[in-house]
């Protein structure tokens, strides 16, 4: 390889890992690899306070973690867009309820703590947390473990039986894009006067939004994917 060509190789390295760690940076505190099995686990606790479903799955092994990896990003869209709506909502003086208040923060009110120490197991840990809707808290075991450079553990039963199943997420991801959009719709018209009061806002709702709402919320929708 001549001299060129090995300065073009060390530059190319250099730009990715440059943007590799501008990624990384990027990441929300609750998203970054922890270092422990206990700071996975207060990792999770973070990111279940923020409704950050994104990082809630990169926390997560197995069948759950994968299938909530997939629908962050359409989740995430729609959390803006209806962000979006209340904002222009707010401009002109409209006050809005609505059933996304639950739908889009579905972690409030979760508690995910660690009760007792890490057990290792070989190259895993076994851990006992209790998880759950504030007074509706399990406790149970999980495993810790190593996977993709990071420490993930088991999905606690409560975000199993949350998450659709594999077979189904390509059809909840198409939810969340088409929610994405009405929403986003929706606010365009809110700011510019199309839909002036609280009763065309609930006509224009009852029309476009709750029939999606009502798909992502039937129980087929969260049958538990399995760990």
């Amino acid at each position: 390889m001549d001299y060129r060509a090995r300065q073009r190789m060390a530059a190319g390295s250099t730009w990715l890992c440059l943007v590799t760690s501008y990624w990384l940076a990027a990441l929300p505190l609750s998203a970054q690899p922890a270092q422990t099995p206990e700071a996975v686990i207060a990792a999770l606790r973070t990111a279940l306070d923020n409704n950050d479903l994104a990082a809630v799955a990169l926390h997560l092994t197995g069948e759950t973690g994968r299938t909530l990896r997939q629908l962050a990003v359409p989740f995430a869209q729609c959390q803006r867009a209806y962000e979006q709506l209340l904002r222009a909502a707010k401009e002109k003086g409209l006050t809005l309820a609505t059933p996304l208040d639950r739908t889009l923060r579905p972690f409030d009110g979760f508690e995910c703590t660690l009760v007792g120490e890490p057990i290792r197991d070989k190259d895993t840990f076994r851990a006992r947390i209790r998880c759950g809707p504030r007074g509706k808290t399990r406790e149970e075991t999980v495993i810790v473990l190593q996977e993709e450079g990071r420490w993930r553990l088991t999905a606690p039963e409560v975000l199993v039986r949350m998450t659709p199943t594999a077979a189904r997420a390509p059809a909840v991801t198409r939810l969340y894009e088409e929610l994405a959009r009405v929403l986003e719709r929706l606010a365009k018209q809110v700011a510019e006067g199309q839909i002036e009061n609280r009763q065309a806002f609930l006509t224009a709702f009852a029309l476009h939004v709750a029939p999606l709402v009502e798909a992502l919320e039937r129980p087929s929708a969260g049958t538990g994917s399995g760990r």
